[in-house]
């Protein structure tokens, strides 16, 4: 692979995570590095930027343009640090992903009743057994198990509709 797909690849990136956080584009940012411009992403864990090459600016254009840039608070890599961060926060709190029946990929929260259905008879300490994991790898979600069509769903409180 090439360093120009290399940097491609990293800017792909990059612009995703300048979707989820305030982020700015400065152009020639950097007096170092000239024909580069520097982007700036103000995250919880703190301020990030790299330099961007002029080929990979039409992955951004969903990022503003200034003329000035924020102060730059001196991370360097520091900002990885800053990024492994935001990636354990946020595993946190989305929760576990489980594939439905159907294909979906679902979110599973506490407070989520998990839905389990089997074609198989299940003894009672299967069942049991099966909550357990269920409480213990996701705290929280309810586990409720029914014999029949094998599918999986999860259920949320705050998504039903009452009429």
């Amino acid at each position: 692979m090439s360093t120009d797909a290399v940097y491609r690849e990293r800017a792909a990136l990059v612009a995703y995570l300048a979707a989820l956080y305030p982020a700015v584009i400065v152009p020639d940012g950097d007096p170092a590095t000239p024909g580069w411009s520097l982007i700036y992403v103000d995250t919880p864990q703190g301020q990030m930027s790299w330099h961007l090459s002029s080929d990979d600016l039409d992955l951004f254009a969903h990022v503003p343009t200034v003329d000035e840039g924020p102060t730059w608070d001196g991370h360097s890599t520091e900002k990885y640090r800053r990024l492994a961060a935001l990636t354990t926060d946020q595993a946190a709190t989305r929760g576990p992903l489980l594939r439905s029946a159907d294909g979906d990929l679902q979110v599973v929260r506490p407070g989520d009743t998990l839905i389990l259905r089997s074609t198989a008879p299940m003894t009672a300490e299967v069942a049991a057994r099966l909550k357990a994991d269920v409480a213990q790898r996701m705290p929280g979600v309810d586990t409720t198990i029914f014999h029949g069509i094998e599918q999986m769903a999860v259920y949320r409180p705050d998504q039903l509709r009452h009429e």
